[in-house]
C-alpha cells in the first residue's frame, strides 16, 4: 500500500472460506495492480496482478487461488478460516 498509487478498493475477502483482504490501486501511470492477502496454516500467500490503462482486471488470475491439504486436495472449509484460530470443520 505505501507505492506511487491510489488505492480504489480494500475489503475483506475470503478463498474457499479462508480470509483474506482484496486491493485494487490505479498506479501514477494509470495503469491497475490488483492485490489478494490471504493466510493459510501461517503461510501467506499473496496474488498481484497489473494491468495495462483501459483493460479489464485480471478477474481470472484473482479467482485461480485455492488451498489445497498435504495429499493435494481441494479445501474448503465449513465456516470462515482465520489463521491462528482453530481450523473449523472440511466440507470437502
Amino acid at each position: 500500500m505505501q507505492r506511487d498509487a491510489k488505492v480504489t478498493h480494500f475489503s475483506y475477502s475470503n478463498v474457499d472460506r479462508v480470509e483474506g483482504h482484496e486491493l485494487q490501486l490505479t498506479n501514477a501511470d494509470r495503469s491497475r495492480t490488483f492485490v489478494s492477502i490471504h493466510m493459510h496454516e501461517n503461510r501467506l500467500y499473496i496474488l498481484e496482478g497489473t494491468v495495462p490503462a483501459g483493460s479489464p482486471a485480471p478477474a481470472l488470475f484473482q479467482t485461480s487461488l485455492g488451498f489445497l491439504d498435504k495429499d493435494g486436495k481441494g479445501i474448503r472449509y465449513d465456516t470462515p478460516y482465520s489463521n491462528g484460530f482453530p481450523a473449523p470443520r472440511r466440507v470437502r
